[in-house]
């Protein structure tokens, strides 16, 4: 007796009550089986290149922990405010014009990803993600970002490099564990007084920016002395991990190259 074919959709929904996770990457002509929306115990859903153009409520995933959906056609997010727990959002390569304001209660939130799509600006409640560490909006149209991102104390990486932002917020300088921020091609002029002098910002990449007298910029030599620090603490941890065998000289040699970026 051959078995009856079980339907895919109901097949994966039991397997995704089962196990928590719901996941599918690249099937152009996927639908979502709603059923999928209503599982409360649901921690991961993960939808990737599958031509995704829009989402029902999301109101039942509050023990949600990555939400990710890269790769698809989306133009909205529904409101995702119930999701306390998440972790992880990844929205990339979309088509989203904007985002809901409802990140005021994801305390737990750690990397949010909303790189390649078409906003014009960032949520406020996003300032609330204390946990927050790394935040790609690149690749979008922002002409600024909220004043709120300051109280990001945790966040070590932000990316927001190819958009239109003209200058960036004097509170920036309260992301006190701030590491990495990439700027490149937007419109600055100028940076925020504190960036520099007031936080422990180890690599600013300003490239295609028309910002002016770099070294005029308060804070840029003492920025630099920490940018070379750091670069010679990697060049020493590869030497140790005998990775600089690609003909690249010696350290000196090697700093000097990588200086000026």
């Amino acid at each position: 007796g051959s078995k009856p074919a079980v339907n895919k959709g109901a097949q994966r929904v039991e397997n995704a009550s089962k196990t928590g996770v719901f996941a599918v990457q690249d099937e152009p002509g996927f639908n979502l089986p709603k059923e999928v929306l209503a599982i409360d115990t649901l921690r991961t859903l993960h939808i990737e290149g599958c031509s995704l153009k829009d989402l029902p409520s999301l109101a039942a995933l509050a023990s949600l922990q990555r939400l990710k959906l890269p790769k698809n056609m989306l133009s909205s997010l529904p409101d995702i405010s119930v999701m306390a727990a998440l972790q992880q959002i990844d929205l990339s390569s979309n088509k989203l014009g904007s985002l809901p304001d409802c990140f005021s209660a994801m305390k737990k939130l750690k990397e949010a990803n909303f790189s390649k799509n078409q906003l014009t600006s960032l949520p406020a409640s996003l300032g609330q993600c204390a946990a927050l560490k790394n935040l790609d909006a690149s690749d979008n149209k922002l002409t600024s970002i909220p004043a709120t991102l300051g109280k990001l104390d945790s966040l070590e990486d932000l990316n927001i490099a190819n958009n239109k932002v003209a200058s960036l917020p004097g509170s920036l300088e309260g992301m006190k564990r701030i590491k990495r921020i990439n700027v490149q091609w937007n419109s600055l002029s100028t940076l925020p007084k504190g960036l520099l002098t007031g936080t422990a910002l180890q690599d600013i990449k300003v490239e295609g920016c028309p910002l002016k007298d770099k070294d005029a910029i308060e804070g840029w030599d003492k920025y630099l002395e920490r940018n070379n620090k750091q670069q010679i603490q990697n060049v020493d941890q590869r030497v140790k991990a005998g990775d600089l065998s690609m003909g690249l000289g010696t350290k000196e040699e090697y700093l000097a190259n990588n200086r000026d970026r």
